[in-house]
């Protein structure tokens, strides 16, 4: 994809799927058309999603979640499962904040952020 460009047709309604927690569809190609209309890959997220799942499911490690960036925008991939989806989305929801200023320019850490 080339910044600054328009979302092609097929992606600007996504259609959601809800699958059972237990399978892998192979007609699953969620995480690549996500990647597909991304500049860049955010990987450290959908990591954390899974780590955080593996606190309560072995199979958290099937997930594959992904994030990337599109311009100033955070693209997030969460689970098909509201309980999945619920759960991914606490384990990185204070990271996000931070994540969008870095992606609108706001690239300054204060102190208190623990930055370098």
């Amino acid at each position: 994809m080339v910044p600054g460009r328009p979302w092609p047709p097929r992606w600007r309604r996504p259609a959601t799927r809800w699958w059972p927690a237990k399978r892998c569809p192979t007609s699953d190609v969620t995480p690549e058309a996500t990647l597909s209309v991304c500049d860049r890959e955010v990987p450290g997220i959908g990591q954390r999603m899974r780590a955080e799942g593996m606190k309560k499911t072995p199979l958290a490690a099937l997930s594959r979640a992904v994030c990337g960036t599109r311009g100033a925008c955070l693209v997030l991939n969460l689970p098909g499962s509201p309980r999945g989806a619920t759960e991914s989305l606490a384990a990185v929801i204070d990271v996000l904040p931070h994540a969008l200023d870095l992606l609108a320019g706001k690239t300054a850490h204060s102190e208190s952020s623990g930055g370098a």
